[in-house]
């Protein structure tokens, strides 16, 4: 398993062992669930916005340049195309 070394304030540390005593747990322990549900809410926030109809609207505006979205900022601002 990989270990990472972070830096803390010693405000920061109490407050992660307040938390994790709650929790009956070590520090360690309670940062690798509180990360592990970080993720699965990222999950969901992935799985709510596929969900939400506003991504499922069809386009506002069809352009008849075929390189609009990759060269916006020359079409924008004059930029060199890339």
């Amino acid at each position: 398993m990989p270990s990472v070394t972070v830096v803390i304030e010693q405000e920061q540390y109490d407050f992660l062992e307040r938390k994790a005593h709650r929790e009956e747990t070590t520090v360690d322990a309670f940062l690798r669930q509180y990360i592990e549900r970080l993720a699965l809410e990222g999950r969901d926030e992935e799985s709510r916005l596929a969900r939400d109809p506003v991504f499922r609207l069809p386009p506002a505006y069809r352009s008849t340049v075929a390189d609009l979205g990759r060269q916006h900022d020359h079409y924008l601002y004059g930029t060199p195309r890339k």
